[in-house]
């Protein structure tokens, strides 16, 4: 009896909303991944995979992408009033991720075979999860598909990334710094940023007028960013200052109430003044150092 009230239990809530099992695993991943980074730091367990890269790819692959699945499977088919997805679709997902995630984090310690296998089911499961969301992106009867194609293209971005770090990690080391660049400007703030603009306002009760072209221009500085220090070294900075003063005038022009009386509005307006701050200082940090 106990056993069968847990497994109705655990099919009933646990694994009843897309967000929960993915959050889980994101949260696990982030703190096993952690744990394995700092004990090698300290000398006391020797990772079979780089260190570096071993910490790079866990943030970035085991813990945001996952919770961004989590997120983005709740919240895209009431972006594009579309039928939710069904439990059977994102428990497969789910599925490859909590077996990769499993695989990699034991090669870390055991053997690189592991981790290479692990990271290429992660990354069936990324690109089964992407191929979702561009499945419901291309039946949606929206007309506005201007902020649903930004995280799309961002998610597909994040798909290409996972690729050649994996052909980094394994086959031409070169080819991690890109993948790095790409993942942290394409992939990770890119979504963050088009879901953000999207939201923030909205939850805000800010009624302001879409910049059209906002996404677009923050794009193309990005690649240009990417494409600058892959030439050569810190020399992206006035890139980066113009991100910093688009961004900038853009949240000026939202208005939006500081400080909010709602503590998670306040913490998410703080994060998106953090951008603009963040991106000038390191343009003037490149700069300096340049």
């Amino acid at each position: 009896m106990h056993m069968n009230f847990s497994e109705e239990a655990e099919d009933s809530y646990f694994f009843s909303q897309p967000h929960q099992p993915f959050f889980i695993l994101a949260f696990i991943s982030a703190l096993a991944g952690m744990l394995l980074f700092m004990l090698s730091y300290k000398g006391i367990l020797n990772l079979s995979v780089s260190p570096v890269g071993f910490h790079v790819y866990v943030f970035t692959y085991l813990m945001f992408t996952p919770a961004f699945f989590g997120f983005l499977f709740t919240t895209f088919p009431r972006f594009t009033a579309t039928p939710p997805i069904d439990k059977s679709v994102y428990m497969r997902i789910f599925s490859f991720y909590y077996i990769g995630a499993t695989l990699i984090l034991l090669g870390s310690i055991v053997t690189p075979v592991f981790s290479g296998i692990g990271m290429s089911i992660v990354f069936i499961g990324h690109f089964m999860g992407t191929q979702v969301l561009r499945k419901i992106y291309k039946t949606t009867v929206m007309e506005d598909k201007h902020d649903i194609f930004w995280i799309l293209t961002a998610m597909s971005i994040g798909v290409f990334a996972h690729f050649l770090f994996i052909i980094a990690a394994f086959f031409y080391a070169p080819l991690m710094g890109l993948s790095i660049e790409i993942s942290v400007y394409l992939f990770l703030f890119l979504l963050t940023f088009s879901v953000a603009q999207r939201m923030v306002p909205f939850f805000s009760h800010c009624t302001v007028e879409r910049n059209p072209y906002l996404m677009r221009s923050i794009f193309i500085l990005l690649i240009l960013h990417i494409l600058l220090e892959g030439f050569y070294t810190n020399s992206s900075f006035i890139v980066d200052l113009l991100i910093g003063v688009l961004i900038a005038k853009e949240l000026h022009r939202w208005k939006l109430p500081f400080p909010n009386p709602n503590p998670l509005l306040w913490i998410l307006h703080i994060a998106l003044f953090w951008v603009p701050v963040a991106f000038i200082l390191s343009g003037l940090v490149n700069l300096v150092t340049l």
